[in-house]
């Protein structure tokens, strides 16, 4: 499917995504991108640690782990989003949709992931690991271990998504995913110009000239172009 395009589409960002079939030999590509040996070392170096499926809890800590050292996630609007993702996962998980990938360390829990169910394809979700087992290859071994659940459970590929240029190491490209940004064309002009005076006399003089656009009967959307900036 095309991203859409017209009057109102501000930008459109598209890039690869990445998916590997589970019935053949996963391995095979591996070794094609040079990353078999890799995969493999870092099995070895993870095999003294306990694997777990759904493990109580696990996609709760997984989420607020990733959403911590990615987004320092704590009040506000972010922990609501942060409790949605948990919530979803935590009930798509009771209906067999979702699968938690946990490894403990003698018994405490150090890494994991979050993916889903759809249409029959493994996706992924996210990743976490405590950082004092980057050495140990955990995220890799973690990765690894996507595979292996998705192969056991008779799924037929895992859908690793797109934006990272390490996922071309685990699958071929696969598809394409957009992000795109709409806003009305008297909205985009308006960040424009207040953009241009940003730059050129500096914060509070683009303020001012918000103010102005609001004075002249913009009404809401030039308070729409003042909070957004």
């Amino acid at each position: 499917m095309e991203p859409p395009a017209g009057w109102g589409v501000r930008s459109v960002e598209t890039s690869p995504t990445y998916r590997l079939r589970l019935d053949g030999d996963p391995e095979k590509f591996w070794r094609e991108t040079g990353y078999l040996r890799t995969i493999r070392n870092m099995r070895n170096r993870c095999k003294g640690f306990t694997v777990a499926i759904n493990h109580p809890g696990a996609a709760a800590w997984t989420i607020r782990q990733w959403s911590q050292k990615w987004s320092g996630d704590g009040d506000g609007a972010g922990r609501t989003e942060l409790d949605e993702r948990i919530e979803i996962a935590e009930d798509l998980e009771k209906r067999g949709k979702h699968i938690s990938i946990s490894v403990f360390d003698n018994g405490q829990l150090v890494g994991g992931s979050s993916n889903f169910v759809h249409e029959g394809d493994l996706v992924a979700g996210v990743i976490y690991h405590e950082p004092q087992y980057r050495a140990n290859g955990l995220g890799v071994r973690i990765i690894n271990l996507a595979f292996e659940v998705g192969a056991k459970r008779a799924l037929k590929a895992f859908d690793l998504g797109g934006k990272a240029d390490y996922k071309k190491k685990w699958a071929p490209e696969d598809g394409t995913r957009s992000r795109v940004v709409v806003a009305p064309l008297r909205v985009q002009y308006m960040r424009k110009v207040a953009s241009t005076v940003r730059a050129l006399a500096g914060r509070s003089c683009t303020w001012m000239l918000l103010s102005a656009i609001h004075i002249a009967d913009y009404g809401a959307i030039g308070r729409f172009a003042g909070t957004a900036l």
